[in-house]
């Protein structure tokens, strides 16, 4: 039997279900419209650094066809929403196009986005998602509500992604001192290290001050 090679990443309940109970997968539960619902996603571990590929795995219900194709957007987002990697394509890598969704049905989507911004301090990402008409612009974006049916406007916002700077882009210095070693609360945290930026500076100009902690309980 020869399978088709363009067929839309469906996949079935009972394999669904096994994905939502499976502690690496995250429930989400955002409603676009009233099309589809995405209702979990997974990330990888590990840490990523610029020209690295990040995979997304989305888990949708598909509830309706929609009229136009909509170009499905994931990305990455920084501090402050800065962003620092994109991916743009039709859902299910293009074998899914809203116009002809399978509807009732599970779809699997797995994206992989690239980080193409350099940064200077470890951070972390977080993943967005967009649904919008891609002959106009992200302000079409289908509406989305979370779980609990409060708006977040057109892009639903979740996970992270644990990123660190290429050795080239690191902030001189960084950390000012590992490890400080004071610990706080029972065991509960330690504050590692630290830095400043910019390392000299004139009296009344601002410094940042970013705190490396490392976590060992919850408090």
């Amino acid at each position: 039997v020869i399978r088709a090679a363009y067929r839309p990443p469906t996949i079935s309940p009972q394999r669904a279900q096994s994905y939502l109970q499976n502690p690496a997968w995250h429930r989400i539960d955002a409603h676009f419209g009233n099309a589809a619902t995405l209702v979990a996603y997974h990330l990888p571990d590990g840490r990523f650094q610029p020209g690295d590929i990040v995979p997304v795995t989305l888990l949708w219900q598909i509830h309706r066809r929609l009229p136009h194709n909509e170009t499905l957007s994931v990305k990455l987002l920084g501090r402050g929403e800065r962003l620092l990697g994109e991916r743009h394509r039709y859902p299910g890598k293009g074998n899914a196009a809203t116009t002809v969704w399978p509807v009732n049905q599970w779809l699997l989507d797995q994206f992989s986005v690239p980080i193409s911004q350099a940064f200077a301090l470890p951070t972390a990402a977080r993943i967005g998602v967009v649904l919008f008409h891609h002959e106009q612009n992200e302000n079409s974006a289908l509406p989305v509500k979370d779980s609990n049916g409060n708006a977040l406007g057109g892009q639903v916002i979740f996970g992270r992604v644990r990123l660190e700077a290429k050795m080239e882009n690191r902030v001189p210095g960084w950390p000012v001192v590992q490890p400080l070693g004071d610990h706080f609360g029972k065991g509960q945290l330690t504050l590692a290290g630290m830095t400043l930026t910019p390392r000299q500076t004139a009296p009344n100009t601002p410094v940042d001050i970013v705190f490396r902690w490392q976590v060992h309980k919850r408090l």
